[in-house]
């Protein structure tokens, strides 16, 4: 079974934009840290929309089924859907349309630093 998450994050413009990730939600912080580290590498990772799977770069992987973490698994680049995410006024905004019985973990990026909470902790 999948351990579904949102990653919600500051964009340079001061909008939030809020992306689905279907797997492996549990072992993202470690991901996130050391690969999206930088305003411009979580722009990066916005772009893909929605994704299958996070992994650590944004470079499209030569086979799309693969779930080692190396790359990305965009809905949109990977399987042919349309581009989706999400984008609010505030992170409150964002939080407060989080559906807790599907998605167990919440990932924020500030600007300059990754914190997780629980889906049902909120912020």
């Amino acid at each position: 079974m999948a351990t579904r998450s949102i990653l919600i994050m500051k964009k340079e413009n001061g909008l939030i934009q809020a992306t689905y990730v279907h797997s492996d939600g549990d072992d993202h912080l470690p991901i996130l840290q050391n690969y999206y580290n930088t305003q411009q590498q979580v722009q990066e990772l916005c772009k893909l929309g929605d994704l299958s799977v996070l992994g650590r770069t944004t470079g499209k992987s030569p086979d799309q089924t693969s779930h080692d973490n190396e790359f990305c698994i965009a809905y949109h680049r990977d399987r042919g859907a349309e581009l989706k995410y999400d984008i609010y006024n505030s992170v409150e905004e964002a939080i407060s349309d989080v559906n807790t019985e599907v998605i167990v973990y919440l990932y924020f990026w500030d600007g300059n630093t990754w914190s997780v909470k629980k889906a049902t902790q909120r912020r």
